[in-house]
């Protein structure tokens, strides 16, 4: 299911090209355990329907007009093809797509010419819409025939009776606008086909032969989008880091080369503050580079370690050495780790103590203080350093 969720979201659709160059649009939304009509709209025109579907990425296609050919035939056979030849003899198989559905020693075949189906997926394609799967005529009904409970559905075409819960005839003819009750959603009969497509693809029935490259297709595309916007967040968390790091020291620095006529006294500070940048830029440098090596893991192990009953006010990798001045450069101690905080047990500090000398990264541990000046009752404050082996 979350993979599902992943990949299509919450918003199904289906479009119906009906007769008369008819598109019927409906959109249905997943909430919780049911689905519910988020959309519904006929248009005339692609372009109308194509602002219609607006932020919709996947469709299911049922193609239901003029270019459609349907015919039942009076036999059943584990080959489709060689169904297909019994019901059109003459074509050249190799230029239509075909769908089929057996049933009670009946087939239905539909057909529909590889041109205009391709061009009507390629006009989709064009639109940033990928098409999961297509169905041909009436067919795609056979996904409500295990849930509906009437004897006889309207389509937009045809209507369609079912007997023994499969479809046993379909009639072409006009037929006038009537609402049925499908899965407790109310639909017109011009719906029906729709509501069939989206069944079809979120219980994952296939159609048509292309199902399978349609289907990769969209979900390449799928993977593509989200990890491009994935990297493109982390990108941009990234430059507004650098940002805020380096923005008010570059202000300071920026002004000072902008003055035509410097003091001597002007020079040293633009020095030392160029200096102070280009020391900040090493220690994000040095972090970023051992966030990245097997130190960072020292940090994980010092945090999952530490009892409940010491509380860590300060851990510092690499901490500097000695006090800092303007006027000095910044020295750290890369094979330190100091760590400050109070205790209110002495065993638990002593055995916490007893456990890091025993891992293999830890070459020693100097206890700079423990328990100064501290009353009866209350907690022990302690400082002490941990030599990291290279």
């Amino acid at each position: 299911m979350l993979w599902q969720n992943l990949t299509y979201g919450k918003n199904y659709a289906a479009i119906e090209h009906a007769e008369n160059n008819v598109f019927q649009l409906l959109q249905l939304k997943k909430q919780k355990k049911t689905f519910v009509i988020s959309k519904r709209s006929q248009e005339k025109d692609f372009r109308e329907l194509m602002v219609s579907l607006k932020k919709q990425t996947h469709v299911f296609v049922i193609f239901n007009n003029e270019q459609i050919l349907t015919k039942k035939i009076s036999e059943i056979h584990p080959e489709e093809k060689a169904l297909l030849r019994l019901a059109f003899p003459t074509i050249k198989i190799s230029d239509f797509y075909y769908e089929t559905y057996q049933t009670n020693g009946n087939t239905f075949v539909a057909i529909a010419r590889k041109k205009y189906i391709d061009a009507m997926l390629l006009q989709y394609q064009k639109k940033g819409i990928s098409v999961i799967d297509f169905s041909l005529g009436n067919l795609v009904v056979k996904n409500l025939q295990e849930i509906v409970t009437e004897k006889k559905l309207q389509t937009s075409n045809a209507s369609i009776h079912f007997k023994a819960k499969t479809i046993d005839e379909i009639k072409k003819e006009t037929v006038p606008t009537k609402t049925f009750i499908i899965n407790e959603l109310p639909v017109s009969n011009s719906e029906i086909l729709a509501v069939a497509g989206i069944i079809a693809y979120y219980t994952k029935n296939t159609s048509s032969q292309m199902y399978q490259e349609l289907k990769e297709n969209y979900i390449q595309k799928r993977i593509f989008e989200m990890g491009f916007k994935s990297a493109l967040g982390f990108l941009l968390v990234v430059l507004l880091g650098n940002f805020l790091i380096f923005s008010s020291y570059r202000e300071q620095v920026n002004e000072l080369n902008g003055v035509a006529e410097m003091s001597e006294e002007s020079k040293i500070k633009l020095e030392r503050i160029q200096n102070k940048v280009n020391q900040k830029k090493q220690l994000v440098t040095r972090f970023q580079t051992a966030s990245k090596s097997k130190r960072s893991q020292y940090l994980d192990e010092l945090g999952n370690t530490t009892p409940a009953t010491i509380l860590l006010n300060q851990m510092s990798f690499q901490p500097l050495k000695g006090a800092q001045r303007t006027d000095k450069k910044l020295i750290f101690d890369e094979k330190k780790i100091l760590l400050k905080g109070a205790c209110k047990k002495d065993e638990a500090f002593s055995a916490w103590i007893a456990l890091l000398e025993k891992q293999d990264w830890v070459a020693s541990i100097a206890i700079n203080d423990y328990g100064k000046g501290k009353k009866r009752g209350s907690l022990s404050n302690f400082e002490f350093e941990i030599t990291i082996h290279e």
